[in-house]
């Protein structure tokens, strides 16, 4: 069995979609160093193979892939992995946003209870007041 390592290969040995697929491997620990090289190499990028595309999909662990890759195929019937890195980027930027914004809500809200419970509101009232279970007050509050 011969075993590759894809850091030890030289991308620059190859002329195919291996140039690009290697590159991509060797620098997949580092989103900021891909995301250079992918921008350096944008022309050999805008139209990958799409075989080359599920190699990386399959290598670099993102089964999703095709979802992008599949709304970026170009006219020659390459993929522009530009695009699809730019759309990945963009709905993992938009899933970061949604998680921040809930837990926000939730830190407000766990406040919210904590405050009014220090008043001498009831469990009751305080579930009513912000529209929640009475279960999930008890369960802040015995958190706190």
């Amino acid at each position: 069995i011969n075993l590759v390592q894809a850091y030890r290969v030289d991308e620059n040995s190859f002329k195919t979609g291996l140039r690009e697929l290697f590159g991509v491997l060797q620098r997949s620990a580092n989103q900021k160093e891909m995301e250079t090289y992918i921008a350096q190499n944008r022309l050999r990028f805008s139209n990958l193979e799409e075989e080359t595309c599920d190699a990386m999909s399959v290598l670099l662990n993102e089964r999703q892939f095709t979802t992008y890759t599949n709304q970026c195929k170009t006219e020659d019937g390459g993929i522009n992995m530009c695009e699809a890195f730019a759309l990945m980027r963009e709905e993992a930027s938009l899933q970061g946003e949604a998680r921040g914004e809930a837990r926000g809500r939730s830190e407000l809200i766990s406040s919210l209870i904590c405050k009014q419970y220090a008043k001498g509101i009831s469990i009751p009232q305080i579930a009513d007041l912000l529209d929640c279970e009475e279960s999930y007050v008890e369960m802040v509050l015995q958190s706190m």
